[in-house]
């Protein structure tokens, strides 16, 4: 079988939707998180324990249009348009330096700025020369968007698996980039408490489940983390969790 890497929010991790067909073709390593932008993304591409399963991808599917749409407004991150388009960058950038199949998957949305950050995913999906899967220019094309206007931030299941059918089934038309760019990313580096000053005594926990499985350090009152030898470099992100008391995985209202 083949191997896919899939990365996106929760159109991706929904149990009855994209992924659940993929598994039916591929060994499918999903790392996608819902509610997240292209930079959860990134961050996965990153992270040490994913290496070996990106070494061995025959095909990465990404998906993060919605996300990008929902959290450039508020009560979201709010984020701007430059941010968002200063990080696709950095994600398109390292998915092209993979020399890897890649499909970027977009997904139909009519909200706020929807044209705006489509049009960034598809100039840049053809500036690095990566495969696309617009579903969005499906439905203009062929005068369904009232119907994909109904099901909101997550499609119907059944169209989404129909994708996923379609992606397994035809993995081997996905092709590497053949454009010849000089590509000058940054340096990003992750860093944990493991790697962190710790100041204080840190309960920790390993919250495991069927998509999941984290080292987490609670910090509490009196406790602190302090970051060394990252000189000129700037914050991006932060991964946190929510967890009982227990240390069992919050069940959030």
């Amino acid at each position: 079988m083949k191997n896919i890497v899939l990365l996106g929010g929760s159109n991706s991790v929904m149990v009855n939707g994209l992924q659940k067909v993929l598994k039916e073709y591929a060994n499918v390593i999903n790392l996608a998180l819902g509610g997240t932008t292209s930079l959860q993304n990134l961050y996965e591409l990153y992270r040490s324990k994913n290496q070996e399963a990106i070494k061995n991808a025959d095909l990465i599917v990404t998906e993060s249009n919605i996300n990008e749409l929902l959290n450039c407004n508020k009560p979201k991150e709010n984020l701007s348009l430059s941010m968002i388009f200063k990080n696709l960058q950095y994600l398109y950038a390292t998915l092209y330096e993979f020399k890897k199949p890649v499909c970027i998957l977009i997904l139909p949305f009519w909200r706020m700025n929807f044209q705006i950050v489509i049009n960034m995913h598809r100039f840049l999906a053809n500036y690095y020369g990566l495969n696309i899967i617009d579903i969005q220019e499906y439905y203009q094309n062929n005068e369904i968007t009232q119907f994909g206007n109904k099901f909101d931030a997550h499609q119907l299941s059944v169209v989404n698996r129909y994708v996923g059918k379609e992606i397994a089934k035809n993995i081997d038309c996905f092709k590497v980039s053949n454009k010849n760019l000089d590509i000058n990313l940054p340096e990003f580096k992750i860093l944990t408490p493991e790697n962190m000053q710790r100041n204080g005594n840190f309960k920790i926990f390993n919250p495991n489940n069927s998509m999941y499985n984290e080292i987490v350090y609670r910090l509490e009152k009196g406790n602190s983390l302090a970051i060394n030898n990252c000189d000129g470099y700037q914050i991006i992100g932060m991964h946190s969790w929510n967890l009982e008391n227990s240390g069992e995985i919050a069940k959030l209202g």
